[in-house]
């Protein structure tokens, strides 16, 4: 079982340090699109092999919805023209989703559910500090917030953080009390950085929420530790979120667009009209958006819908669209199912489930990246972890039944 775990480490180091391929090569991005390529591709086609050299049965009633929805997409960007302007872009973009998706769900059923957990979560974190460092070096290109405009936007990295956040709030990554508590505040304190509103509402929502499935003391232990993290932080940083404040406050054209996003919505809106069944295709927002972007008062393109069910309408119409939401139900009823079978010693994965769906969920209003993108695979591995849970809980409770007759 080493090439699997190996496998799976390097899958979810990938997931959070690949954020800082940009700031290596800024300008060779058409090479780091590749790289995420051919390392995605290689990921799914490694744990493909595992699998068909030890085939077993895969059983996921969520994984066969994730497929008629990749179907569908593939469909719908065959279908539009749009895709074959630059249909090797488009075509590397979708396999390397779909083979990562492959490799969360197989990984998903070779390893230990509980280790699982706890490889990912390391491997993530570790990710995610090699990312900031990198960040910070010495002629990175940094905004107003914490990240690079161009290169990092500061809303993904601050993503990074919130999903970094929830793994070590809620599982035992390191034994020391008092580095895992360091690390929490220095990635809160990096999140309130980024100045990513979505993100800091999501991730204070979800862990407020998931402290409700701890046990007994561990709820007010939970709870006066984020009120600290959350204090402290806030005073540490007082002037400069009142600073980032004031002058999001002041510009009323962001206030009541929600940085432009309404205005976003409605041409979407409008553009499908014209392409109600197939939509657009995947990989296209940026291209097609692109010229209409200066009218509508961007200064630079949207590279998606920023809300994943608008970008789903977008990539594959209303057809795509109800088989997206389809999915997205799936997943929170297999994420449900895992919380109420959870009953492990010492980590609370129920309240991580918890945590990480509320997380994406609110992203996913304004963020469109749970359309295939980086939160879908999150969202995704760890439902696909929790179906894994409930089956084997399901055969247990089926062998107790057979060995009592």
């Amino acid at each position: 079982m080493f090439a699997p775990r190996l496998l799976w480490i390097i899958m979810w180091f990938w997931l959070s340090v690949s954020y800082s391929l940009p700031l290596f090569f800024p300008d060779s991005l058409y090479w780091v699109s590749a790289a995420n390529v051919l390392v995605s591709v290689s990921l799914g086609l490694l744990f493909l092999f595992i699998w068909l050299v030890r085939p077993f049965s895969i059983q996921s009633s969520l994984a066969k919805w994730v497929c008629i929805y990749i179907g569908w997409v593939a469909l719908a960007s065959i279908f539009s023209p749009y895709v074959w302007e630059n249909w090797l872009r488009t075509a590397g973009y979708f396999i390397a989703q779909a083979s990562l998706i492959l490799a969360v769900l197989l990984g998903s059923r070779l390893l230990d559910v509980n280790n699982a957990f706890l490889l990912a979560g390391r491997a993530y974190v570790l990710g995610t500090i090699l990312t900031t460092i990198n960040l910070v070096l010495p002629g990175a290109e940094q905004s107003t917030r914490f990240g690079s405009e161009e290169l990092l936007h500061p809303n993904s990295l601050g993503f990074l953080y919130a999903t970094t956040l929830l793994f070590l709030l809620f599982s035992p990554l390191y034994r020391s009390v008092p580095l895992r508590i360091a690390t929490i505040i220095s990635f809160f304190v990096l999140l309130t950085l980024t100045f990513s509103k979505t993100s800091i509402i999501a991730v204070l929502s979800a862990v407020g929420v998931a402290i409700i499935f701890q046990r007994g003391w561990r709820k007010t232990v939970y709870a006066l530790g984020i009120l600290i993290v959350v204090g402290v932080s806030f005073w540490f940083l007082g002037d400069y979120i009142q600073e980032q404040t004031q002058t999001y406050l002041s510009n009323q054209y962001l206030v009541t667009t929600l940085t432009g996003r309404t205005v976003l919505w409605g041409w979407v809106v409008e553009m499908v009209s014209k392409r109600p069944w197939f939509g657009y295709g995947y990989a296209t927002f940026r291209d097609i958006f692109s010229p209409y972007s200066l009218d509508l008062g961007f200064s630079l393109p949207a590279v998606q819908a920023h809300n994943a069910y608008l970008d789903a309408l977008f990539t594959g119409g209303y057809p795509g669209l109800f088989l997206f939401c389809l999915v997205v139900f799936k997943v929170i009823v297999s994420l449900i199912a895992g919380v109420r079978k959870m009953k492990i010693k010492g980590p609370a994965w129920s309240s991580f489930l918890v945590a990480i769906a509320i997380l994406i969920l609110i992203r996913s209003i304004t963020e469109g990246t749970l359309n295939l993108g980086r939160d879908f695979l999150i969202l995704a591995g760890t439902a696909f972890l929790a179906e894994a849970w409930s089956l084997r809980k399901a055969k247990e409770a089926l062998g107790r039944k057979i060995s009592n007759v």
